[in-house]
């Protein structure tokens, strides 16, 4: 008769292992998306973002777009048994935790522009923002430094897994994810309660304004933060960075396809021969958005030797 001991254990080595693999094979699958997504729309940055005047949004969306697929090549690398040690492994995962702390600030930094400039850069919204986002990115950081430090003793090398593996999980792990949520709550009731305060003509509907100002994108990005939460409430160790880089690079995809359509918006109306002032129509198609809140706008540094189209966009929001 079996030990019920070593069943036990058995099963639980068992269980591990397949863990083990399904998190580097879902993490795999987020890089490949993001790298596949980056190769497709490396023409619309070309096009869109180099050849944009020099911005503070500009810089944060490149050095965003490229940081993230760069973290998941050191992810992949790690996972791939290559030369990987307890301490080696460690390190990749505070090196990576701490970028997706900055990647989270940055896009965060990214929509803050467009809903501030979809609230006409209203200064006590401009206050609320910034002081949630710096409350959100502070908390946020210091929430994962503890839980870095927390797992130190509990990683160790597998060689059936051929990879790092938890023994153990903090209850503060949650915290990394819940804290950025709240502020993309706040960035999400901020967008809903500007479309409703805004006059519309009757042929107008809600729905069309919401759709304009990227509702779809928020709820997006919120039902990705809630994936992270819900794997990191379980408190399983195994479960612990299960989907976390799949979650990271989904994200990414989002808000690099969000920026670039709204840039693409942007552009295509400084062609229209309207006025600025215009009032706005329902947008074509479901990811309809106003290029008229473009965080590229935001400012713009000033160049004496640039002239163009994008003079229009230029001084539209940095005038006022």
């Amino acid at each position: 008769m079996a030990d019920p001991v070593s069943a036990s254990q058995t099963i639980d080595v068992v269980q591990g292992l397949l863990y083990a693999n399904a998190t580097r094979y879902i993490s795999a699958i987020g890089l490949v998306l993001l790298l596949h997504d980056h190769v497709l729309t490396l023409p619309q940055e070309v096009s869109l973002i180099w050849k944009a005047p020099s911005s503070f949004a500009k810089y944060a969306f490149l050095v965003n777009r490229y940081l993230v697929p760069a973290s998941l090549i050191l992810v992949a690398t790690e996972m791939s048994d290559f030369n990987s040690t307890a301490r080696s492994d460690l390190t990749m995962i505070a090196a990576t935790a701490v970028l997706s702390v900055y990647s989270i600030g940055i896009a965060n930094l990214l929509v803050l522009f467009r809903v501030l400039l979809l609230w006409n850069k209203h200064r006590i919204i401009l206050r609320v923002l910034f002081v949630a986002f710096a409350v959100s990115f502070a908390l946020t950081f210091a929430s994962l430094i503890f839980f870095v430090t927390r797992l130190d003793p509990g990683v160790a090398w597998s060689p059936m897994a051929r990879m790092c593996i938890l023994s153990g999980t903090s209850k503060e792990y949650a915290l990394v994810w819940l804290t950025p949520l709240t502020y993309e709550f706040l960035v999400l009731g901020l967008t809903i309660y500007n479309a409703l305060s805004q006059p519309r003509s009757s042929d107008v509907e809600l729905s069309h304004i919401l759709r304009r100002d990227g509702i779809l994108f928020f709820l997006i990005l919120t039902s990705l933060r809630f994936i992270n939460i819900g794997f990191a409430l379980t408190q399983d160790p195994r479960k612990t960075f299960l989907v976390i880089y799949l979650v990271w690079a989904l994200v990414t995809l989002v808000l690099n396809r969000f920026l670039l359509n709204v840039r693409a918006a942007e552009v295509a109306l400084s062609q229209l021969p309207l006025s600025p002032l215009s009032p706005l129509s329902a947008p074509s198609g479901p990811f309809g958005l106003d290029g008229r809140a473009s965080p590229f706008a935001l400012w713009v540094v000033a160049e004496d030797d640039y002239a163009g189209d994008d003079d229009l966009w230029r001084m539209q929001y940095t005038d006022a």
